[in-house]
């Protein structure tokens, strides 16, 4: 990118983090004459309009010259979208204006292009040959219907021979706001496809991952054989990335402490994880169900699973293997830690247990009779499976006990009791979503974009709000643990500071150093910022206060469901395909027969309905009692 094209205005979105520093270079913008505007001012001062069309300006401008600007603004872009792009673009200078642009306005112009019509002054040879000589520009164009549908014959003969078509197919599947020419059939999807596995094309785990767990949809089937090449491919992918063994190996081990009387004791490094279970804390448990203290302390914070994958999770390693939209979290290794801690937490409390002649499904069954004592006259049934039973015959047992189990209280929340006769005659699934909670507020979601903006103000680490001079992680820690004032930031930052003192999220005190000053919203954006969701009835008294004011101005909303929505996806990965193509389909697996004939897959997923099964009954219990 040229030193010219940098300096260049650019509006991303209302959120993006970059708003700042191109606000700043608005107000030195040099409002040009129409004879000066080339096709990049053109694009510039369409980009400048967006700031002005989204109400965000300079922050020493007076009223009057917000005004002033915008007018000056949406003349000049009246004027020359139609001398300088609507009316000019044709078969001749095509290929020519689209050189001349900078990459940073390449999708404004292919917008630009769709909404005004502008395509139709372009034959189809024209815009083939353009495809031929640009190819990835098509990355671009299939975001726009009328282009996809005006060029159909021309965009499909192109798919046919580009080598990359099959990763546009396939993403087609994952983002709805992408357009194919309607004239490419299955056929021909699936024979981009094969050849594009054939050829070697792809190069990362994502897009063969995806066609071999692809499933049949309205818009691609594809057919066994040509899955079975893509698993053949994903396979060879995955050896070759790790055949040199490049990577850290990270050693996770978990054991009995008979000295220990802490519950839980971690140690780790950057590659090495040490979890000690006190066998003293074990032997003194006055009840089983105290033994649920344990699973609650290392499965959950706040009355929410501290299981759940998120984006924020993944290494660099991670991110850059990418994932699809239908999987889970492929290449997040501390997800993968995570899981992999908890099942083992679980499999070494097991078989302790086991050895003392008891069973974790005997303290499972005392937790489900103490939660019956706060919900009666009403009873949650659930039986134990043998203990002499194999992994397998425990995990279909199991699997259609924790059925039931959702099923009765999932009534419960919905009829305030639990008639056994409905259960026995309705046929509907259980669908995690749509289990309601106890509680008329049982969670908090944001829904304003202001908010928003505020949570990654605070507490990314992205923001280019922090002084150059200072080390904190974000703008919470640096109003937290500094003394810091106005003059510590750069010119254009102050603005930006003065506006979150105007909007009281900052104060200045008598020293003259700014601070936090509001100190329960700052909370509830915190929460929001790690998890996505706020439990409100883990909140105290002012912090709820500060919800419900939110709630009243529209930013924020509440859910009465008894999971929040990552947890449901997070339990759809594990039991169903609703939501992902590389689940563990428990339930469809051990319910209809599909299961493997691996013993030691069989533990596995033992361990792994165990767990689920201690998390639901965690969050059963937080949704009866009172916090």
């Amino acid at each position: 990118m040229s030193d010219k094209e940098k300096d260049r205005i650019k509006f991303h979105s209302i959120n993006d983090l970059s708003i700042g520093l191109y606000v700043e270079k608005i107000e030195k913008y040099a409002v040009k004459t129409e004879k000066d505007i080339t096709i990049n001012d053109f694009f510039e001062v369409y980009n400048i309009k967006l700031y002005f069309d989204n109400d965000l300006y300079p922050q020493s401008w007076s009223d009057g010259k917000k005004i002033q600007y915008s007018k000056n603004i949406q003349d000049i872009y009246k004027e020359c979208k139609e001398k300088i792009f609507i009316k000019h673009v044709n078969d001749n200078n095509f290929q020519t204006i689209f050189n001349e642009l900078y990459f940073t306005y390449q999708n404004d112009f292919w917008k630009l292009f769709n909404d005004y019509g502008v395509y139709k002054r372009i034959s189809q040879k024209v815009f083939q040959d353009f495809l031929e000589n640009l190819p990835r520009q098509i990355k671009n164009i299939i975001y726009y219907q009328k282009l996809i549908q005006f060029f159909n014959i021309a965009i499909k003969e192109f798919l046919m021979q580009y080598d990359y078509a099959a990763e546009i197919i396939i993403d087609n599947e994952e983002e709805k706001n992408i357009f194919l020419p309607k004239s490419l059939t299955n056929d021909d999807k699936e024979e981009i496809i094969k050849k594009y596995l054939i050829q070697n094309k792809p190069q990362g785990l994502t897009y063969s991952r995806f066609i071999m767990n692809s499933k049949k949809s309205n818009t691609l089937e594809l057919s066994d054989r040509t899955r079975l090449l893509a698993k053949k491919k994903y396979e060879d992918l995955n050896k070759n990335l790790f055949k040199e063994k490049s990577g850290a190996r990270i050693s996770l081990s978990i054991f009995i402490d008979k000295n220990q009387k802490k519950p839980i004791e971690e140690k780790y490094n950057e590659f090495e994880y040490e979890i000690s279970i006190g066998e003293q804390y074990l032997e003194n448990l006055e009840e089983n169900i105290d033994l649920f203290e344990l699973f609650e302390n290392v499965f959950f914070d706040n009355g929410l699973i501290n299981l759940i994958a998120k984006e924020n999770d993944g290494s660099l390693w991670s991110t850059l293997l990418s994932k699809s939209k239908t999987e889970y979290a492929p290449n997040n290794y501390l997800f993968s830690i995570s899981e992999s801690k908890a099942l083992l937490i679980i499999k070494v409390i097991s078989e302790y247990l086991s050895n003392k002649g008891e069973s974790i499904e005997e303290y499972i069954s005392s937790f489900i009779k103490y939660l019956n004592i706060h919900i009666q006259p009403n009873e949650l049934t659930f039986t134990t499976p043998s203990k002499d039973a194999s992994h397998l015959e425990k995990t279909r047992y199991l699997i259609s006990e924790f059925e039931a189990l959702l099923k009765q209280y999932s009534l419960f929340t919905v009829e305030g009791e639990i008639d056994y006769e409905l259960i026995q005659i309705s046929t509907k699934p259980t669908i995690f979503g749509e289990i309601k909670s106890s509680k008329s507020k049982k969670y908090i979601y944001s829904i304003s974009d202001k908010l928003e903006g505020k949570k990654n103000t605070f507490f990314s680490e992205r923001t280019w709000l922090l002084p150059d001079k200072k080390k904190n992680d974000n703008l919470y820690e640096l109003f937290t643990k500094e003394k810091i004032t106005l003059a510590d930031f750069e010119e254009y930052q102050r603005p930006h500071i003065e506006k979150l003192i105007e909007d009281k999220y900052l104060r200045i005190d008598k020293l003259g150093n700014i601070e936090i000053n509001k100190p329960y919203r700052m909370r509830i954006l915190f929460e929001l910022y790690n998890n996505n969701v706020v439990n409100y009835n883990h909140c105290d008294i002012y912090s709820r206060d500060e919800i419900d004011k939110l709630v009243q101005e529209k930013q924020l909303m509440v859910n009465n469901k008894l999971f929040t929505k990552d947890e449901v996806s997070y339990l759809n990965f594990f039991m169903n395909e609703k939501e992902f193509t590389d689940g563990y389909k428990l339930h469809n697996r051990y319910a209809h027969g599909a299961n493997t004939f691996s013993q030691e897959q069989h533990e596995r997923d033992y361990l792994r309905i165990l767990k689920v099964l201690i998390l639901v009954l965690l969050k059963i219990e937080d949704d009866i009692l009172d916090n």
